[in-house]
């Protein structure tokens, strides 16, 4: 997981079969005012249970030139 997007992370999350409330959920969603810019962003914050940190770490791929390795966590 890769991305920052939150619907990419909420695709993922389901992809790998968590239940939302159980094994993870919506823990904030975020409203920011963009100094400068115009209009509103939005940032949506999931928290994860051990077991489902777990779940994700295990089918964690490793891509060429990625930053961070799962391996580490």
């Amino acid at each position: 997981m890769t991305s920052t997007k939150s619907s990419n992370v909420k695709h993922r999350l389901d992809a790998l079969g968590l239940v939302e409330g159980e094994e993870y959920s919506l823990l904030l969603d975020i409203q920011q005012q963009w100094k400068g810019a115009r209009g509103t962003k939005y940032t949506k914050v999931y928290m994860l249970t051990p077991d489902a940190f777990k779940t994700c770490l295990m089918r964690a791929r490793r891509y060429p030139n990625q930053t961070v390795d799962p391996q580490v966590y």
